[in-house]
């Protein structure tokens, strides 16, 4: 989501945090079920509209960003209990016109999701031998993945009580990253949209990460307000016409390395888990 510029001269992975208050993400998820979307179609709508930017181009133009799918909606018997990953980041690519209606751009992306939605199951290296693209290609340098709340069942809660263990709601560890930008969106316990970007700070610079992630959150602000179905995709681009263009350096794609990050410090004498990353998934 950033124009080519230089070397950031700085190594590893970033992490940054944004947060959308409770009344505003309310706004937000009315605004697009008005149109027949959910919120979660919002949020690809804004990062079309950054990735859009970004290219500095004028006209109709197809822009592909990865979007993950949790798996968990398969046509597979007590597919929402089985324990791991069942999901993966797919490839979705939309046409961004300046000239046609933000709805219009809101629809696509939802009826893209559902497109993709049968296909958790292909890895990235098959819909890479799929596309036809080199093998060391990318199918993105973005990914956007919306997690919602897991539930967990009455019964384990209520265990889980009795014993004094409070289990909050899951948070994204930063660490080691394939891609230049990976944002997620979950709630919070109060309700709120909290955006977490985790960045390769090789190809994208802590002030601009910042930089993204904030007109992010503006332009999500702001697409509650866009009640008139004939305002346009240029319209809506133009809320960030003060805003500078994020930088971003182009480089080679690198092998991935091992990088380890503490979700939560055990005792002496506690087991380790670790989550170990599956091949050709980012």
């Amino acid at each position: 989501p950033g124009r080519d510029g230089g070397r950031t001269r700085f190594t590893g992975a970033g992490r940054i945090q944004r947060r959308l208050r409770p009344h505003q993400t309310s706004r937000l998820r009315s605004w697009a079920a008005l149109w027949g979307a959910g919120e979660s179609s919002a949020l690809h709508v804004v990062w079309a509209l950054l990735l859009y930017r970004a290219a500095g181009t004028r006209g109709p133009v197809p822009v592909s960003f990865g979007v993950h799918f949790s798996g968990r909606d398969l046509t597979l018997e007590g597919a929402a209990d089985v324990p791991g990953l069942l999901g993966n980041p797919l490839p979705m690519t939309v046409t961004v016109d300046p000239a046609a209606p933000l709805v219009d751009l809101l629809r696509q992306v939802r009826d893209a999701a559902l497109d993709l939605s049968a296909y958790p199951w292909v890895s990235g290296d098959r819909i890479l031998q799929w596309s036809g693209r080199e093998e060391a290609a990318r199918l993105a340098d973005t990914v956007v993945r919306f997690d919602s709340r897991p539930e967990l069942p009455e019964v384990l809660r209520a265990e889980l009580k009795a014993q004094g263990i409070q289990v909050d709601v899951p948070q994204s560890a930063g660490g080691d990253t394939s891609l230049p930008v990976t944002l997620v969106a979950q709630y919070d316990a109060d309700g709120g949209l909290l955006l977490t970007a985790t960045y390769d700070r090789a190809e994208l610079s802590d002030a601009d990460a910042s930089g993204v992630l904030s007109q992010c959150m503006e332009l999500l602000r702001r697409l509650s307000d866009q009640q008139d179905e004939r305002v346009t995709v240029g319209q809506v681009l133009g809320l960030l016409e003060s805003g500078e263009v994020p930088r971003m350096a182009r480089q080679r794609r690198r092998p991935r390395t091992v990088a380890l990050a503490v979700l939560r410090p055990g005792g002496p004498q506690a087991d380790v888990v670790c989550l170990v990353a599956v091949p050709g998934v980012p």
